[in-house]
């Protein structure tokens, strides 16, 4: 449209451009010839041609306006038909990306609850574990708390660590060491003793709960007297459960000269261990020997070797003595030997004198005919010979 419009224009112009020139020309012609009579008969074609001019451009005007629109019509149509494709198109492909999108929101939305609710049922298993610890914690508090329930869980973790590592024979409970005494220890381990007859080493269990956690507290709040004071009750009731399991529980022969303490808590087996001077007291002055449930493991392996080796070295000292009388023994052997050495000589030189006598009754008896068997047999009974020489 835009190009036959140009065309249109570029054509007026030319003409007005012509028709122009011709004005200019005419002009100037009458100026020069100043007759009226010429310029009306020059005017008059000149008239017819311009009106010409115009009917044709304004028909040629009218047609391509009429061309143009219809072309703008149709352009239109096109346009319109384009944009109705199009959008189309991009609403379907907006549909598609919507769908697409929403599929996706909903796996992410089931991943999501999925994984929330498996997250909340393990929170909600934590949360009951949490308060069944904390009931635990509670019940285990009310039970240390009991000066009696302290000495059982004492008494059932020293139970636990013998079991895993003794025979049921190699240990007892209740053991009495004092026939006359009615005091039993919690637990005495069988060891070999040196006249075949077994030897036990007492162990029992303590648990100062209220001296230690008066120090513990102490130490976190920075109080250095309360500190002093606690750490000096502790040390004094380690004494005084020292002496009673010695005056108690150790009664040789029938015990060792020495006894355990079980401390069945690692931290206060730790602070016991940090006091000057105190374990190297319990074990001389009272013959105790403080363990933690750590150290104790340890204590009954090195006492068991310890005491095997007794009996492996006792054993080693009868085969020595039982081994000096078999050599003593082997002297009489050897004599004894000797003797039956000279009786089989003798025998073989009877044996030879018996060959030869033999050889030499063979070769006197060399002329005589033997009798058949049947009639041999008869003759040499010694019944029938002695009738015969009669």
């Amino acid at each position: 449209m835009q190009d036959t419009l140009t065309t249109v224009l570029a054509v007026a112009a030319v003409l007005l451009t012509a028709v122009l020139a011709g004005l200019v020309y005419l002009i100037v012609l009458l100026r020069s010839r100043k007759d009226g009579g010429e310029l009306a008969g020059l005017l008059a074609p000149l008239q017819q041609d311009l009106t010409k001019l115009d009917q044709a451009l304004r028909s040629e005007f009218s047609t391509n306006r009429t061309e143009a629109q219809v072309s703008l019509k149709s352009n239109l149509g096109d346009f319109r038909d384009g944009q109705a494709k199009l959008l189309d198109s991009v609403a379907q492909r907006v549909q598609a990306l919507s769908d697409s999108n929403d599929a996706r929101l909903r796996d992410i939305r089931e991943s999501v609850d999925k994984k929330l609710g498996s997250i909340l049922e393990q929170l909600q298993k934590d949360l009951m574990d949490m308060q069944k610890v904390a009931v635990d914690v509670g019940s285990l508090s009310r039970v240390l708390t009991n000066v009696k329930a302290r000495g059982v869980w004492g008494e059932i973790q020293l139970e636990r660590i013998l079991v895993e590592m003794l025979t049921p024979a190699q240990f007892e409970r209740n053991y009495r060491p004092k026939p006359a005494s009615k005091d039993a220890v919690e637990f005495a381990v069988r060891l070999p003793g040196p006249d075949g007859e077994p030897v036990f080493l007492p162990v029992d269990s303590k648990l100062p709960r209220e001296d230690y956690e008066r120090l513990v507290a102490a130490q976190e709040k920075g109080d250095v007297p309360g500190v002093e004071a606690a750490a000096k009750a502790l040390e004094a009731t380690v004494k005084a459960e020292a002496r009673s399991i010695r005056d108690k529980y150790i009664n040789p022969p029938h015990t060792t000269d020495f006894a355990v303490l079980f401390l069945p808590v690692e931290s206060l087996y730790a602070e016991v261990l940090r006091r000057p001077g105190l374990v190297e007291d319990l074990q001389s002055a009272h013959r105790i020997v403080v363990a933690g449930p750590t150290t104790f493991s340890a204590l009954l392996n090195s006492l068991l070797v310890g005491f095997r080796s007794v009996v492996i070295q006792k054993r080693a000292v009868e085969i020595q003595r039982l081994l000096a009388a078999v050599k003593a023994e082997m002297g009489t052997l050897g004599a004894l030997t000797d003797k039956v050495s000279e009786r089989f000589e003798l025998l073989a030189k009877d044996f030879e004198a018996v060959t030869k006598r033999t050889k030499l009754i063979e070769r006197k008896l060399k002329g005589v005919d033997a009798l058949p068997q049947t009639e041999a047999a008869p003759l040499l009974e010694g019944g029938d010979l002695g009738d015969d020489g009669a």
